[in-house]
């Protein structure tokens, strides 16, 4: 019970987090499964989860990648974040989902906004040159405990 009120307050703040200012909209369409074009404003935040193991190779998803969720709490645990992401379903990256971070846009960003392939939760692409107008908060980074299914 009590992870479902978590999860459907995450929810609830991340449909009103100012990344998805203006698209909460769209999340309720026929067309979430598409993709659209949008604007990351300066001071929205959003998060990524990679994998515990990312020093020891290009194999394993690392802290600065494309791919980062909308909102600005980070996963109850990884194997939500498996789940809901898709993150089992891209054979050339493994990714355990164990260690995470918020980041803080600098600057007003284009972004791709999609439902993830293979999961169920939004979506951002952040192209390669945008990538350095993200700010990892120190202080957010953390170690998302394995946990169990949704």
């Amino acid at each position: 019970m009590t992870q479902t009120l978590i999860c459907l307050l995450t929810l609830l703040f991340s449909l009103s987090s100012p990344a998805m200012k203006g698209n909460a909209g769209f999340w309720q369409s026929s067309l979430a499964a598409e993709e659209t074009q949008i604007t990351l404003n300066q001071g929205s935040l959003i998060n990524r989860v990679w994998d515990s193991r990312w020093a020891e190779g290009e194999q394993y998803s690392q802290p600065m990648g494309g791919s980062f969720s909308p909102e600005g709490a980070l996963p109850i645990n990884a194997n939500v974040a498996i789940e809901t992401r898709g993150l089992s379903d891209i054979p050339e990256v493994i990714n355990n989902a164990q260690q995470g971070g918020v980041f803080s846009v600098t600057t007003d960003i284009p972004a791709t906004l999609k439902t993830s392939i293979g999961g169920t939760e939004p979506e951002l692409y952040i192209q390669p040159q945008y990538r350095q107008y993200l700010n990892l908060i120190e202080e957010s980074r953390s170690t998302i405990p394995a946990g169990g299914h949704p």
